[in-house]
């Protein structure tokens, strides 16, 4: 974001700030300013010179809206340009109000020092409400204050009377005061803005750098998948979060059947388009919350399920069996027994609390039972045994005919 203007235009480019805010409401305190001033002075002011008083200070502040307005209507269209706009508008401000400093400054020569205590402090008020309004556009605020209060206290102090010369050094003082409230103030928005953007800057920086770092460190790209590395990253995060809250975790991987006579037969090429469809087909399937599909090495796949049990795990595997072998991918080489398209076999394992295994323990007991898998014939699955006793006596083949969509958990939105 390129910023044209270290003042207001910052404020508006960074936070979205509505540039002609300040303007709306300095108007607004013109306004009432220039009524209490015709109330104060009625009666002693000529009516002929109040009415054109009032009707230069009516023209001077309509022009000022017409050009809010115009400026808003462009703003809605194009891109703010606030620099331009303030200049323009700080040309209004001497003008309106060098218009109200005449009203008080004729008001206080007709009406003398009967008139003058009332007529400082309602300047000193109107100048104390636009410090308010003003304070992040430093122009417009300098300019306004400066041709408001500047004539007023040069004819005080011109008047030969020590109570005029005391309450116009007063006024003076107090607009000085103002002014380096004012600075301070606006120093302080400015520098807490350049300290926002500046952060807001990083964080975006800091988002892009993690999301390439998340293309080129967590993603398969030929499979759109997360990789190995997201695998390695992911089980042991989940193999903690599993300790601590003593709960099960299953973990699966997934191999594509005979997969080296495919690519012998098929060519590279097509070896590749295989995985990606096979990727696309389990990534589907795996739609729960907290699940993670992964390219784990080569053809094969991994699947981390936390909170998952072993049995679960087997309907979950037989889904993805079934999966594969509807979509009917053509294998004129595979050994999987009556098949001639693509299959899957998978090795089960199973985190339970209390249990004291690493990362790759857990690895090594998935990829043992793939291998037991494979050997009991390609399309299959098979559950790591522990202690030489298998907890799961059920067959895939008889899960596989069994299983429907209604015995899976619902799916949740990731």
């Amino acid at each position: 974001m390129k910023t044209v203007d270290k003042g207001y235009e910052k404020v508006n480019r960074s936070d979205g700030i509505n540039v002609i805010t300040f303007s709306i409401a300095s108007v607004g305190i013109h306004s009432l300013a220039a009524c209490l001033l015709v109330y104060s002075t009625w009666g002693l002011i000529d009516d002929f010179y109040v009415y054109i008083w009032s009707a230069g200070v009516t023209t001077v502040l309509l022009c000022s809206l017409l050009g809010l307005l115009i400026f808003k209507r462009k703003n809605s269209v194009h891109a703010p340009n606030v620099k331009k706009w303030e200049t323009t508008y700080a040309y209004f401000a001497v003008v309106i109000s060098g218009t109200l400093s005449v009203g008080y400054c004729y008001g206080l020569i007709v009406g003398g020092a009967a008139l003058a205590a009332t007529l400082a402090f309602l300047l000193a008020l109107h100048i104390s409400c636009l410090t308010a309004s003003l304070v992040r556009s430093k122009k417009i605020f300098m300019t306004s204050l400066l041709s408001l209060s500047i004539p007023f206290i040069a004819t005080l102090l011109s008047l030969d009377n020590s109570n005029m010369v005391m309450l116009g050094t007063s006024l003076a003082i107090f607009v000085i005061v103002l002014i380096l409230i004012n600075l301070s103030i606006n120093r302080a928005i400015l520098s807490g803005v350049e300290m926002t953007e500046k952060y807001e800057g990083e964080v975006k920086l800091l988002q892009k750098y993690k999301n390439s770092l998340c293309e080129t460190t967590f993603e398969d790209t030929l499979t759109g998948l997360f990789n190995r590395r997201f695998f390695d990253f992911m089980i042991s995060e989940e193999i903690r979060r599993a300790k601590r809250a003593q709960t099960n975790l299953s973990i699966v991987i997934i191999e594509i059947d005979c997969f080296p006579e495919y690519v012998e037969h098929f060519g590279v090429a097509q070896g590749d388009q295989c995985i990606a469809s096979i990727a696309e087909i389990l990534d589907k399937a795996a739609s729960r919350g907290g699940e993670f599909i992964t390219r784990f090495e080569g053809a094969q796949f991994a699947l981390i399920a936390p909170n998952v049990q072993t049995s679960d795990a087997i309907k979950f595997i037989a889904k993805m069996i079934n999966l594969v072998s509807n979509a009917n991918l053509e294998h004129h080489c595979t050994l999987a027994e009556n098949l001639q398209q693509v299959s899957i076999s998978a090795g089960i394992t199973e985190f339970k609390a209390g249990d004291i295994i690493d990362v790759i323990d857990i690895t090594e007991q998935a990829q043992c039972a793939l291998k037991t898998a494979r050997q009991l014939g390609y399309n299959n699955a098979h559950v790591f045994l522990r202690n030489g006793v298998n907890i799961e006596e059920k067959s895939i083949e008889s899960i596989k005919t069994s299983a429907t969509l209604h015995d899976f958990k619902p799916a949740q939105a990731r």
